[in-house]
């Protein structure tokens, strides 16, 4: 007989014996860690996405015990219009940000645990969509649900990671002849210029770091976000900045609650590598890190200033040569996560997937 309890945003805090023993499971990443929930539930706290968005956490007990937790997002209105916006339903808690992989938490799956959660969010709140997104596969919520939820499979996202090879020079050479070019281009570029590019990687940084690396990735969503209509069209424009209006409660939220600030200085899984030209910030790669020699890269980041010298790319290429083939570390798989950018394929990335359902 399963049990489902309901905790609230504010009721977090009493979860975290439960969620730190259920966050040890095969299928869990950096993700579902209690650590990095801890940031995404601030924003709830913080008020920060309005009336007609909710937090919960469900809870399933089987003979007393916490088998697993859904952490749910109700978005109670909502619009979506050929892939612009979020439709009404329940979603995973960090569907919107940077959560690149979603699941339950769970030690081993219980399929009974998972229909008595969604059973009773689709009860309490009434609703008739549930919104599974960016479950990686071969897991076993993946597999279930591709048996039993076959027709209500929508999309699948690609990602890339890049595992590593013997040594860096075997790495090195083993990327095409055209990158291994433009990376030297780029050398030889600042070494012209007089530009001390140089990175450095850590493990948290002090707030202050965190807020001036962050504002650098404020700054350029902004020029990105720009609507064009002679590059987009008229059509796609018009999607673009009513996407852009919807959504504009979330990128309040982000900058109001700044979890991302927050897991930089706080979350010991955290993993910052800074980008820096004659001592000056100019770019970051942030992510996670789900074991020692696995490290999730969610955001890459640079100063538009300074594209002429490639600094993401060449602080892939320090990063790889000076740290993860390191002599004094284990060699280390980087998972550059969702998107296709032509850079992951650069540095020998290798394709797999995550699949989302609505049931």
């Amino acid at each position: 007989m399963i049990e489902t309890r309901f905790f609230s945003p504010s009721e977090f805090e009493t979860l975290k014996e439960y969620w730190i023993e259920l966050e040890k499971g095969k299928d869990m990443t950096a993700f579902q860690r209690y650590s990095w929930y801890y940031a995404l539930n601030k924003q709830y706290l913080d008020n920060c996405f309005g009336a007609f968005d909710k937090a919960v956490y469900v809870v399933a007990f089987s003979k007393g015990n916490p088998i697993m937790i859904a952490p749910i997002h109700i978005k109670k209105y909502g619009f979506e219009f050929k892939g612009y916006g979020s439709a009404s339903g329940a979603y995973v808690i960090g569907t919107w940000g940077f959560t690149d992989y979603l699941n339950y938490i769970y030690c081993n799956f219980n399929p009974e645990a998972f229909e008595a959660i969604n059973k009773a969010i689709k009860n309490k709140y009434k609703i008739k969509a549930l919104h599974i997104n960016s479950v990686r596969r071969r897991t076993e919520i993946q597999k279930y649900l591709s048996n039993k939820y076959s027709d209500s499979f929508c999309y699948e996202t690609l990602c890339v990671k890049t595992e590593p090879k013997d040594n860096f020079d075997i790495f090195f050479k083993s990327m095409s002849k055209s990158t291994r070019q433009n990376i030297r281009t780029a050398l030889n570029r600042e070494i012209k210029d007089g530009k001390n590019i140089y990175i450095k990687v850590f493990n948290t940084v002090s707030k202050q770091d965190a807020e001036e690396f962050f504002s650098i990735y404020l700054e350029r969503s902004k020029s990105k976000n720009t609507i064009n209509i002679q590059r987009d069209g008229l059509k796609n424009s018009i999607l673009k900045e009513l996407n852009k209006i919807y959504n504009i409660r979330l990128k309040e939220s982000l900058k109001k609650s700044n979890y991302l600030v927050y897991n930089m200085v706080h979350n010991p899984d955290s993993m910052l590598v800074g980008i820096y030209c004659n001592e000056k910030k100019i770019g970051f790669l942030y992510g996670l890190k789900s074991t020692a020699d696995l490290w999730h890269d969610i955001l890459v980041c640079f100063d538009e200033n300074y594209r002429f010298y490639s600094p993401c790319r060449t602080a892939l290429y320090r990063l790889y040569k000076d740290y993860v083939y390191s002599s004094d570390r284990n060699k280390m798989t980087i998972d550059m996560t969702k998107g296709n950018e032509k850079y992951k394929y650069d540095f020998c990335g290798k394709e797999h997937f995550v699949d989302s359902y609505v049931i």
